[in-house]
């Protein structure tokens, strides 16, 4: 059997390496660089995009609770404080969850719909299950009742052990005509006074897809202190 001899090198081979020798050590530097500059930005690149997605995973925070308000009139500096103090007061020191505060503008007296984009972002969030307190003003908590889009909070296991007089409490008519508690009043409640809303014509409501129920009740347990 005939052994196979070892390939001489090629031309062009033996050119790069009698290139490099002859280079300076910041032109050899340039020469490595320049020669292998695509895997060295593909290795960076690995390693940015591994170390981005180790952080997030770190770093990522569930939502305990999202409150949205949905109206014309708030101010969005003290709705953030809101946040934080209820993070502060009912989470403490867990930073693997938080409280979400959201705010969806509308024009002021429009109806649900009118502002097409603001509309389409609430359905969306609304069918992902994202929404759990609404904050909404009169007419289009009407509206949202008897669209079958806010929670019976008769039907919210601990809702009956809250501190919230009758007087506060809010009933609209469902799709079949029947009268069912849907809504708080927001006037009473303290955490809620300097949000920048119309307290008058704000209600409190439940959105129906929410299945944070336990971390609704203690939310609305911190708002009725």
């Amino acid at each position: 059997m005939v052994k196979e001899r070892n390939k001489p090198p090629l031309d062009s081979e033996i050119s790069i390496k009698e290139t490099f020798k002859t280079l300076s050590s910041k032109k050899k530097i340039e020469f490595i660089y320049d020669y292998y500059k695509l895997p060295i930005i593909g290795t960076l690149l690995a390693i940015i995009i591994i170390s981005y997605m180790t952080y997030s995973f770190i770093t990522k925070q569930d939502i305990y609770c999202n409150i949205t308000y949905y109206g014309s009139t708030i101010n969005t500096d003290n709705f953030n404080k809101l946040k934080d103090t209820l993070n502060e007061n009912i989470l403490g020191n867990d930073k693997k969850s938080t409280i979400f505060t959201d705010s969806l503008l509308i024009t002021a007296n429009s109806n649900y719909g009118d502002d097409p984009t603001t509309t389409q972002a609430f359905a969306v969030k609304l069918a992902a299950n994202e929404l759990d307190i609404l904050l909404i003003e009169k007419n289009n908590f009407e509206y949202f009742a008897a669209n079958n889009m806010l929670l019976d909070l008769s039907s919210l296991e601990g809702f009956d052990s809250l501190n919230i007089s009758e007087e506060d409490l809010v009933t609209a008519k469902d799709q079949s005509g029947n009268s069912n508690l849907y809504g708080i009043k927001v006037d009473n409640l303290n955490l809620l006074k300097d949000c920048g809303f119309d307290a008058e014509n704000t209600i409190l409501s439940i959105a129906i897809s929410s299945n944070r129920h336990e971390e609704v009740i203690k939310v609305l347990s911190a708002f009725t202190k």
